[in-house]
């Protein structure tokens, strides 16, 4: 390597390191700390074989005002026990992703920058690692801007994430919790968890996926989002399936344009209270395949070409003072599946009636407003109840 610290304490600054060792057929680190604490300030830092910097063991190295950009493979690469601390970095075209955490590693970015990396993510941590993130940018990542998996951990907040792969990707037993996080221009999802993957996620904006949804759960994957913002999603603004768990409060999905704005199927249970549903192509929400739905106090309105809340399909959904209003189609559908409807406002469908029940639907109303739509305000038909 271009540096090894082997003292318990040393100070860099203003050094270009670079390892170049490909042309000899060795691989090496640019800088290694294996024990005690480095420090380096305005440094170039940069490996055509592997890792900028590799932080292990007892070694801690305390990085501000670098560049770590081009290398093989991370910027910062920090595992076995090791710890980073970035400050107002740029770790910028590295073949894997700017930081890595693995195996017990932990890394701590403040105000830095994760640009382009080209076949990993802007920030990883797996098999055990551990990554802090404040007042970041991840921009035009090939893959997802933060990824966590195999029983790692990840906190970031007020931070953005522009034109990467994909959002938060949280999977295999890991975690994240997020906070101010604006994710916008991403490819596919802007939050997703799959593999018992858990997001806590507060105050966060997700905007414009163009071929995903605002937040998608599956394969188990859990989510509990408070006062967050999903707008101009191409499917769902928030999707859940096969077994995953939802729960969402004071949210806002807005503009969905290819699927329903809150979509539980297969199996998925979603819990929302306080949240507001509008506009796009197809129902607000949708709830099918055996999936469950707790609605209380949410507004679903204005969808251009589909109802208020759709349940069909072996679905099941509870609602409890909510209101759906202005949609072209039924407030309330149920088709094949059971709804129960208390203190709801159901009105003004422009091309409907109110609440339509059919096909071995099962509805029950109590208290509920049912004013102002096309056709009549209750239609039961073809085997309803």
């Amino acid at each position: 390597p271009c540096l090894r610290l082997t003292a318990r304490r040393a100070v860099v600054r203003g050094l270009t390191l670079r390892a170049v060792a490909r042309a000899s057929g060795s691989s090496v680190f640019a800088v290694e700390a294996f024990q005690g604490l480095l420090s380096l300030s305005g440094c170039s830092i940069t490996s055509d074989t592997y890792s900028s910097v590799a932080v292990s063991q007892t070694g801690r190295v305390l990085l501000s005002h670098c560049i770590l950009n081009d290398s093989h493979e991370s910027g910062l690469f920090a595992f076995g026990g090791g710890r980073i601390v970035a400050r107002r970095c740029e770790m910028n075209d590295n073949r894997l992703s700017g930081a890595c955490s693995r195996g017990g590693g932990h890394i701590e970015l403040v105000g830095c920058a994760s640009r382009r990396s080209k076949e990993s993510c802007g920030a990883i941590a797996f098999e055990g690692g551990s990554l802090e993130i404040a007042d970041c940018l991840f921009e035009e990542n090939a893959y997802s801007a933060i990824e966590a998996r195999e029983n790692s951990k990840v906190r970031v907040r007020a931070s953005v994430i522009r034109g990467c792969g994909g959002g938060l990707n949280i999977w295999k037993d890991s975690n994240c919790h997020a906070e101010e996080v604006l994710i916008e221009g991403t490819k596919y999802s802007g939050f997703s968890a799959h593999g018992k993957g858990l997001i806590q996620a507060a105050r966060c904006r997700v905007i414009s996926p163009t071929q995903g949804s605002g937040a998608f759960l599956h394969d188990g994957g859990q989510a509990i989002l408070e006062d967050c913002e999903f707008v101009g999603s191409r499917y769902a603004g928030l999707e859940a399936k096969e077994k995953s768990r939802a729960t969402l409060t004071r949210c806002r999905i807005d503009g969905y344009t290819e699927t329903s704005g809150l979509f539980a199927h297969q199996g998925a249970n979603v819990r929302a209270s306080g949240c507001v549903v509008r506009g796009g192509i197809f129902a607000c929400a949708e709830v099918r395949t055996e999936a469950s739905a707790l609605l209380e106090g949410c507004t679903f309105k204005e969808s251009s070409n589909g109802g208020g809340v759709y349940v069909h399909s072996q679905g099941s959904a509870v609602l409890t003072g909510c209101v759906m209003r202005g949609n072209k189609l039924a407030a309330l559908e149920v088709l094949g599946a059971e709804v129960t409807a208390t203190g709801c406002s159901l009105a003004c469908s422009k091309e409907a009636s109110g609440v339509l029940a059919w096909k071995n639907g099962l509805l029950t109303l109590e208290r509920c407003e049912l004013a102002g739509n096309a056709n009549c305000g209750l239609a039961v038909r073809e085997g309803g109840a």
